[in-house]
């Protein structure tokens, strides 16, 4: 047999894995996997508890099971999306349903990655990794669509550009957070 490398990495010392899962073996296995690579997790049952918890204190990336009872990780990324929009850190799909069709729905729907069941512990690493260093760059001023929103009035687009960066202020999450840029839900 192969064996598989699960050193823990710098990139996960201290991060906060969330894991939402309704099976015990396989949460056992995520989690098992997940901390000897040196993160720390927290785990929900649904996709009801995961809002909650997410709620509570955002993790650094969100291990989600599509298919659970009371809210599926479908319905509960969309709960998250809307409530936490860009604050939200980057959540990952697995499913034992691993289909190319559930692969594409899942990309469409937000997630970053989808891992099939059973988990190959070197995938969940290298997925994790991605989402754990996800990011995305900061926003750039486009000066000649904001020209044109403001009518091309310099005077009303020089008093409009405080305010934009008051706002950019106002969205950014209150503590550093991995942020990511979501697919747009229909």
């Amino acid at each position: 047999l192969n064996e598989i490398d699960m050193t823990p990495l710098a990139t996960f010392h201290g991060k906060d894995i969330l894991i939402v899962e309704d099976n015990r073996i396989n949460l056992s296995v995520f989690v098992s996997l997940i901390q000897a690579l040196g993160a720390n997790t927290r785990t929900a049952q649904n996709g009801l508890e995961a809002v909650a918890q997410v709620a509570n204190a955002m993790p650094d990336a969100i291990l989600i099971d599509l298919h659970m009872p009371l809210m599926d990780g479908y319905a509960a990324l969309a709960v998250l999306m809307d409530a936490h929009g860009t604050a939200l850190p980057p959540a990952v799909a697995t499913s034992a349903n691993a289909t190319p069709e559930e692969d594409r729905r899942c990309k469409a729907e937000g997630f970053i990655d989808f891992l099939p069941k059973p988990v190959d512990p070197e995938k969940l690493k290298a997925v994790l990794d991605t989402a754990i260093s996800y990011s995305v760059p900061a926003p750039v001023l486009d000066r000649a669509r904001g020209g044109f929103l403001a009518g091309y009035n310099e005077t009303l687009y020089e008093q409009t550009i405080p305010r934009f960066n008051k706002s950019l202020t106002a969205l950014a999450p209150a503590q550093p957070t991995p942020n990511h840029v979501r697919r747009s839900r229909r």
